[in-house]
């Protein structure tokens, strides 16, 4: 090949080069540009189901990175800052863990955790009109007392109110176990009602659940010297399971029992109907062979 044509085809594949070079650029130049990467945050979730009242620990939790956008406020950002926190409401699984969840200890749900083997918590309602109970706080000592509801309860109760339940705890008022938030609720609440928790045997519930629903419930406070060593004033089984009208009336209390001086005897014969009216009582049965 001639030195002109080689330096000819060298000039033309140099041109070639360059022009090239210029279209991968400009073509480069009319791509948009990467999206900016969003920021993300790191974040505690559940790893399964938790209850109220719970106390979490680190295999309850696991760390996820979320978009910041996502992230709710007051998430936490690390298994230390929940660890041993008590959970004000439940939580499920993957939901992330807020500050607004935790700090649950001076709720019920925490309490119920928390209640010694073979008790239960117990509640005792009652109107703020009837009994305000002021100054009874989380922590104090009660005796629950009885009102008998019916004529004939009344008439069976020698010295009313009975003491139906003697010296039990109180563990919330109006759910709160906390003294000061007690304080608080009792001066705030519009409720109409007042509900005292106690820590109580299911044999106790039984009894606090009847009395509720056979009279009215009041408490009285006992003092803080007073210790389980006390001598027994609550009544019995048996005269409770009487006033309750759960068992066959004593027949020395039916003597106490209300009373007519009248009575009117009536004798029917098909749609004939006559009576007779008498001014003294008829005389009282006998009981029965082998019943009292």
């Amino acid at each position: 090949m001639k030195p002109k044509s080689l330096m000819l085809l060298l000039v033309a594949g140099g041109c070639g080069l360059v022009a090239a070079f210029a279209v991968t650029q400009h073509l480069a130049g009319n791509q948009p540009a990467p999206p900016p990467q969003e920021p993300r945050k790191t974040v505690v979730v559940a790893v399964k189901q938790q209850e109220a009242g719970t106390i979490l620990k680190p295999e309850m939790v696991k760390l996820i990175e979320l978009p910041t956008n996502a992230v709710p406020e007051g998430s936490c950002t690390s298994p230390e800052q929940v660890t041993g926190e008590t959970l004000r409401v439940p939580i499920f699984p993957g939901e992330v863990v807020i500050e607004a969840k935790l700090h649950g200890e001076n709720t019920i749900a925490a309490l119920v955790n928390k209640l010694p083997p073979g008790t239960v918590a117990g509640t005792a309602s009652m109107k703020k009109a009837d009994a305000p109970n002021a100054g009874i706080k989380p922590g104090d000592h009660v005796d629950v007392l009885w009102i008998p509801g019916s004529p004939v309860s009344r008439s069976l109760t020698q010295s009313p109110p009975e003491l139906v339940l003697q010296n039990v705890e109180v563990l919330a008022v109006d759910g709160k176990i906390s003294a000061d938030a007690s304080d608080a609720s009792s001066s705030s609440s519009s409720s109409a009602e007042q509900n005292f928790t106690l820590l109580l045997t299911p044999k106790q519930n039984r009894r606090l659940i009847t009395a509720g629903e056979s009279g009215k419930i009041r408490l009285q406070l006992r003092s803080k010297a007073d210790n389980d060593s006390l001598p027994a004033e609550e009544i019995d089984d048996a005269r409770f399971q009487m006033l309750m009208g759960l068992r066959a009336v004593e027949v020395a209390d039916a003597n106490r029992l209300p009373k007519s001086d009248a009575f009117e005897i009536q004798f029917i014969r098909g749609s004939e109907v006559s009576g007779d009216r008498s001014e003294t009582a008829p005389p009282a049965r006998k009981p029965a062979a082998g019943r009292q």
